[in-house]
């Protein structure tokens, strides 16, 4: 039985990048993002380089309400999730822009964890999978140039902390990488 890997935030180059090294050792992939067009001939680059089964999926990480029904449709359960998507904004607008500000928070942070609570919930039930978080060295300490940015990364760090704690007797695994791009 193959497993199966979650790309959330497929068009990332870390996404792209995660996927081919899972689809190389065998996982199917399912590539999620906004605007899923451009992500076609990754796709079929996916299915046909390593012999799997690679799907796309439509995902906005601000519309929660949306989030239950995205996970219950995808064609298979996944046995990894990868949450990469992100959105770094505008520092100055959002200093005195209320809905930039709410965008850096709602997708950096609220639909991240809306997302990955639907997942674990999962995987607790299964008792079995792992979650990649990635996150941010921009969340390690505030910032003038982008702290509202990086107060939404390091909110999703530390979630990604307590959720490893939630999972430390159980065959679910919990991963965050802060790459320093």
């Amino acid at each position: 039985m193959s497993k199966s890997l979650l790309v959330l935030g497929a068009r990332s180059d870390i996404g792209q990048a995660v996927a081919q090294e899972f689809a190389r050792n065998g996982f199917d992939i399912i590539l999620a993002a906004r605007n899923i067009e451009n992500l076609t001939p990754l796709r079929s680059d996916l299915a046909i380089r390593f012999q799997i089964k690679a799907y796309l999926a439509e995902f906005d990480a601000e519309h929660f309400d949306s989030h239950g029904e995205f996970y219950n449709s995808l064609p298979v359960k996944p046995d990894a999730v990868l949450c990469v998507f992100d959105y770094l904004g505008e520092q100055k607008k959002a200093e005195t822009d209320w809905n930039e500000t709410a965008k850096i928070v709602n997708v950096n942070y609220v639909g991240a964890v809306s997302i990955l609570n639907i997942a674990a919930n999962d995987f607790a039930a299964r008792n079995q999978g792992t979650i990649i978080g990635i996150s941010s060295v921009a969340g390690e300490r505030g910032r003038q140039s982008n702290y509202i940015y990086g107060s939404a990364k390091g909110g999703f760090s530390i979630f990604l902390d307590g959720m490893r704690h939630r999972f430390a007797n159980s065959n679910v695994n919990v991963i965050l990488s802060s790459p320093d791009l």
